[in-house]
C-alpha cells in the first residue's frame, strides 16, 4: 500500500523535473557547434576561395558589332591607298632625278678639270712641235750648202732634236661618263653634245695618224740619217736620255747626191707631219676652250643649276 503511494509521488517528481528543463532550454540561446572540418576538406576550401577571385577578375572579351560599309566607303579607302602609292613614285622620281642632276653637274666639274689638263698639255705639245718644224727647216737649209760649210754642232744637234716624238694622252673618263649616263639633257643645250663629239672625233683622228709618225720618225729617220753621217758623231748625238756633246767643228763628210736627196725627202715628209700635228694640236685646243665657253655660258660650271 505504502509502495503505491510512493509511485505516484516519483512520477509526480519527474514530470516536474523535466518542466523545469524544458523552461531552461527555452531561455538559454542556442549556439551553433562549431565542428573543425577535416584537413582534405579545408585544402579543397581554399582552392575554392583562392579560383574564386581569378574567376571574378577575368575580362569577357566581347566581339564588336561591325558596321557593313557601302560602296562609297571602300570606293574612297582605295581611292586614299592609290593616291598614296601614286605620290610615293613620284617622289621617289624627283629623289633620283636630283640625284642624278647632281652627279651630272659634279660631272661636268669633272669634264672642266679634264679639258684643262688637255688644254695645259696641248700646249705643251705645240712648242715641241714648233720647235722640230725648226730644227728641220734648218736641216733642210743645211743641205743646201757646201759640206765644207756645215756646222757640225748645228747640223747633228737638229737631227736629235728632230727625231723625238710626243704623243697626246687625252682625259676622256668624265665625258665617257656624261656620255654613257646620258646626263646631256641635264645641261639644258645642244651644242655640248656636238662640241664634245667633234673633240672626240680630233682626237681619234690624230690617235690613227701618230702610228705611222712615230714609224716615221724613229725607225726610218735613224736609217736615213745614217746615210749621211759619220756613226761615231751619230751614236753621240741618239742617245736617249743623255746625249753626248758635239764637238765645234765646220764641216761635214761629203755624201753621195742620192743618200743627201733622200735624206732631204725624208726631211720634207718629216715636216708635213709636223705641221699637221701643229695644226691638229690648235684645233683640239680650240675645241676644248669651246667646250668649257658653252659650260660657263649655259651655267653649268658656276655652281648654279637651272631648274
Amino acid at each position: 500500500m505504502s509502495e503505491e503511494k510512493n509511485i505516484p509521488e516519483e512520477n509526480s517528481k519527474r514530470e516536474l523535473t523535466t518542466n523545469i528543463e524544458d523552461n531552461v532550454n527555452k531561455n538559454i540561446p542556442q549556439t551553433e557547434a562549431v565542428t573543425q572540418p577535416p584537413p582534405e576538406q579545408n585544402s579543397r576550401a581554399g582552392e575554392t576561395q583562392n579560383s574564386t577571385p581569378e574567376t571574378e577578375n577575368m575580362e569577357v572579351h566581347h566581339h564588336p558589332h561591325v558596321e557593313k560599309k557601302n560602296f562609297k566607303e571602300y570606293l574612297l579607302e582605295g581611292l586614299m591607298i592609290f593616291l598614296a602609292v601614286t605620290m610615293g613614285f613620284f617622289a621617289e622620281n624627283i629623289r633620283e632625278h636630283l640625284s642624278e642632276k647632281d652627279k651630272a653637274y659634279s660631272l661636268a666639274t669633272s669634264l672642266e678639270n679634264d679639258l684643262e689638263k688637255d688644254t695645259t698639255q696641248l700646249n705643251f705639245l705645240i712648242d715641241f712641235n714648233r720647235s722640230k718644224l725648226s730644227a728641220l727647216d734648218s736641216l733642210f737649209g743645211m743641205t743646201l750648202i757646201p759640206y765644207d760649210q756645215v756646222d757640225q754642232q748645228y747640223f747633228y744637234g737638229d737631227i736629235q732634236r728632230a727625231v723625238h716624238t710626243k704623243l697626246f694622252s687625252p682625259n676622256n673618263a668624265s665625258a665617257e661618263e656624261i656620255k654613257k649616263a646620258g646626263y646631256f639633257h641635264y645641261y639644258n643645250t645642244d651644242s655640248l653634245a656636238g662640241f664634245i663629239s667633234q673633240y672626240d672625233f680630233i682626237k681619234t683622228d690624230f690617235i690613227n695618224e701618230s702610228a705611222l709618225e712615230i714609224k716615221i720618225d724613229q725607225d726610218e729617220w735613224v736609217e736615213i740619217a745614217a746615210g749621211v753621217t759619220d756613226p761615231d758623231i751619230l751614236n753621240k748625238t741618239l742617245r736617249p736620255y743623255h746625249p753626248l756633246p758635239i764637238a765645234y767643228k765646220k764641216g761635214i763628210n761629203p755624201v753621195p747626191a742620192e743618200k743627201m736627196n733622200q735624206f732631204k725627202g725624208h726631211i720634207t715628209k718629216m715636216r708635213m707631219y709636223t705641221e699637221y700635228d701643229i695644226d691638229v694640236f690648235l684645233r683640239m685646243k680650240a675645241k676644248a676652250t669651246e667646250i668649257m665657253n658653252c659650260m660657263k655660258r649655259n651655267k653649268i660650271i658656276t655652281g648654279t643649276k637651272n631648274e
